[in-house]
């Protein structure tokens, strides 16, 4: 279900491609180095953030953006190190963290 919800949200938009939803070796920073990703987004549904220390420093622009509570809430997780609680989600709320984190300063406006 959520991933129907991210493939509706991300597909209008111009500036997002959504790229292969699964992690076949395990390496979720391999994944997202081979998608030359800007953004991950994490599903988790014991609802108790994860450290993503190694896919961070493996690739220190990458922002990966935690999806809990059954897609509710999330949570934003980048090199600061810092953790940015983005609260209720929306589709639309779920698509401007992608923006703002994209951006090099994220959750400052252009």
């Amino acid at each position: 279900m959520l991933t129907e919800i991210l493939a509706d949200s991300l597909a209008p938009q111009p500036d997002m491609e959504l790229v292969d939803d699964s992690v076949a070796d395990g390496s979720l920073l391999g994944a997202a180095q081979r998608s030359h990703a800007d953004v991950v987004i994490v599903a988790r549904d014991d609802g108790e953030g994860a450290g993503y220390d190694d896919v961070l420093y493996g690739s220190s622009r990458l922002k990966v953006i935690e999806i809990s509570g059954q897609g509710r809430s999330g949570s934003l997780h980048e090199l600061r190190p810092r953790r940015l609680a983005l609260g209720e989600l929306s589709p639309l709320g779920l698509v401007d963290a992608i923006r703002a984190a994209a951006l090099p300063a994220a959750g400052l406006q252009p």
